[in-house]
Order: structure tokens, then C-alpha cells, then sequence
């Protein structure tokens, strides 16, 4: 499932405009943040589909958080050897 599906219309315009304003590095820390506390949800959970959910979650936040860095890192590399 690709970010497109998971924000929808509405969620994805925030996310591009919020992209535009805090740095990448940033957005990628704080996605993974936002992993770690969904994987201590799941921790607690008592009800399993609760725990899959939001297991589920956190490997949409730390897919994101890795997929800004592998945009962004490029643009940032390409910057530097120009």
C-alpha cells in the first residue's frame, strides 16, 4: 500500500505542504518516531487485529521515513556534486 492510499486526497495535499517546510532529515525522525510509538501500541494491545494494525502502522511511518530520505538524500547528493 502506497502513501497515496494510505493519506488520501486531502491527507496528501498536508503532507506536500508540510514537506515543504521542515527539513528532511526532520520529517524522517520524527516518521520514526511516530513508528516507534505505534510498535508500543501494538505492545499493549490486548485485541490482536489492534495489534496488527498498528504494527501495520509502524511500517508505513518507517517506509515513509525511508523514502523521504532516499528522495531527498539524492537531491541533497546531486546538490553537493554540482
Amino acid at each position: 500500500m502506497g502513501v497515496h492510499q494510505l493519506a488520501g486526497a486531502k491527507g496528501l495535499h498536508r503532507l506536500k505542504q508540510v514537506s515543504g517546510v521542515i527539513p528532511a532529515k526532520e520529517r524522517a525522525s520524527h516518521y520514526r518516531q511516530l513508528a516507534a510509538k505505534a510498535v508500543q501500541s501494538a505492545e499493549t494491545a490486548t485485541i490482536e487485529e489492534l495489534r496488527c494494525g498498528y504494527l501495520n502502522l509502524a511500517m508505513q511511518w518507517h517506509a515513509l521515513a525511508m523514502e523521504v530520505e532516499r528522495i531527498f538524500g539524492s537531491k541533497a547528493a546531486a546538490r553537493d556534486r554540482n
